[in-house]
């Protein structure tokens, strides 16, 4: 298969555009030698797409953290409200301790700091429990949710349901 239809301008923003963009992509790679110059064109435009507008870590939370596997509309819902600048904790259906995890990776990277650095600002986590906590692989009390915020000086409010 030919990319001609991948080299046109996709809107981020444009669901239906980028749903079918998403699915040409699952086509080629269907299609395609893996290591082909179609399958690696796809490839590259396909995580500019995906993650110019989710970051890697973001979009790796979400998917790791989905009561079913990431489809293609999932994908794209992300892309889009990436895209617009919304909250990605809200697009897909997520638990609460994952959405307080979403928002407290995107307040992190925004306030500069790393994990080391706040773990050595914080009295109950360590910087390998943080990272844990990042990705939501194991529960913090709202209390310890509160200090990390607070360590990034950050106050949210959140919807857990």
């Amino acid at each position: 298969m030919k990319l001609d239809s991948i080299n046109k301008a996709v809107d981020p923003t444009d669901i239906s555009e980028v749903e079918q963009q998403l699915n040409i992509f699952k086509q080629v790679y269907a299609t395609s030698a893996t290591g082909s110059a179609d399958f690696i064109q796809a490839t590259q435009q396909d995580n500019e797409l995906t993650y110019s507008n989710v970051p890697f870590r973001l979009f790796l939370l979400i998917a790791y953290n989905l009561d079913h596997e990431i489809t293609v509309h999932d994908t794209a819902k992300l892309i889009v409200a990436g895209a617009r600048h919304e909250d990605l904790s809200t697009v897909l259906p997520l638990d609460p301790e994952t959405k307080v995890a979403i928002r407290f990776q995107e307040a992190r990277v925004k306030s500069g700091l790393t994990e080391k650095e706040i773990a050595a600002k914080s009295v109950e986590l360590d910087e390998y429990k943080l990272i844990k906590a990042e990705y939501a692989r194991i529960p913090l009390s709202i209390s310890t949710w509160a200090e990390l915020f607070k360590i990034i000086g950050t106050k949210i409010t959140i919807d857990l349901f």
